[in-house]
């Protein structure tokens, strides 16, 4: 096989391993309709609160309760 071939092979697969370790950290979060969601950082209140319906965070590092 040609080298560039497998190279960009590797790289995709990398690239594709990557995102799906990115979602299952679990980016996206739903705040339910009549709740208010508490951003944590690091299990430290933060002060930001989020309203009802659906937010992205920083999933390693944020967490909404």
């Amino acid at each position: 096989m040609n080298p560039t071939i497998i190279k960009s092979a590797t790289i995709a697969g990398v690239a594709l391993l990557g995102l799906i370790i990115f979602f299952a950290l679990g980016p996206i979060v739903i705040v339910k309709t009549g709740h208010r969601g508490v951003v944590l950082k690091f299990s430290q209140v933060t002060g930001e609160t989020k309203g009802e319906g659906l937010h992205f965070i920083v999933p390693v590092f944020n967490t909404v309760k």
